[in-house]
């Protein structure tokens, strides 16, 4: 992966920057919001969940790993 932009933190770590970002549950539902029982366009739902635990799962680990 390639980071496109400069990273921007509050903190200049951590904190992310900017108090006027959108809500990301707010994104989400826009995103993926559908009739229950239908299946998503491409099953884009599944692709991105299971993408999203493995990220979460690095990101925890590397956490972890900083620590000691």
């Amino acid at each position: 992966m390639l980071r496109l932009l400069p990273p921007a933190y509050g903190d200049g770590v951590y904190a992310p920057a900017g108090a006027d970002r959108p809500n990301p549950h707010l994104i989400a539902q826009a995103v993926f919001d559908g009739e229950t029982g239908h299946p998503s366009y491409k099953n884009r739902t599944a692709l991105l969940v299971f993408f999203g635990e493995k990220l979460l799962k690095f990101s925890v680990n590397f956490y972890r790993a900083t620590l000691r």
